[in-house]
């Protein structure tokens, strides 16, 4: 991911990341991706280190969708 994309991402999640985008881009993993979510927010009390575990704890096609949703809102 390069900074650019990183930036989009960061901006997505604090604004716009719900339950309802984890299951328009995750589908069937949306329950597994949802927990890891609560987790990073359990273990990081919500915090940008949170949002930074969690995209580390996405494999690459996963972080791959994120990337792509984020850049549907943010890059324009």
């Amino acid at each position: 991911m390069n900074s650019k994309d990183f930036r989009y991402v960061l901006w997505f999640m604090c604004n716009r990341w719900n339950e309802y985008e984890v299951n328009h881009i995750f589908g069937r993993l949306s329950n597994h991706i949802w927990g890891k979510w609560v987790q990073a927010c359990e273990e990081h009390h919500g915090s940008l280190d949170g949002i930074t575990w969690f995209l580390l704890e996405l494999d690459d096609n996963c972080l791959q969708k994120l990337i792509d949703r984020s850049l549907e809102y943010y890059k324009k």
